[in-house]
């Protein structure tokens, strides 16, 4: 299934794009998200910490709890599987 994350990505690049045209931030905020788990699955974690950062980023300008949540969780499990367990300033 790993050789389907470039696929994958692509569209989720086409719906950020899409997203950002409309101002659509937790849409932003969400595609971002997807894209982060696409790197991970390919253990491109510093892609995935990237783009989940810049998820973060979105949920904090919305207040969205769930969001914030979500993006915290999965950076998390990126750092983790990438092995990387010193604390982020």
């Amino acid at each position: 299934m790993n050789h389907e994350m470039p696929i994958a990505r692509t569209y989720f690049f086409k719906s950020l794009k899409i997203y950002k045209n409309l101002n659509n931030i937790k849409g932003i905020a969400s595609c971002l998200g997807n894209i982060s788990s696409t790197y991970s699955e390919q253990a491109m974690f510093d892609s995935a910490i990237y783009a989940q950062k810049e998820a973060l980023e979105y949920s904090l300008k919305l207040k969205d709890e769930k969001g914030i949540a979500n993006s915290y969780q999965n950076l998390g499990n990126t750092y983790n599987l990438k092995g990387d367990y010193q604390i982020d300033p």
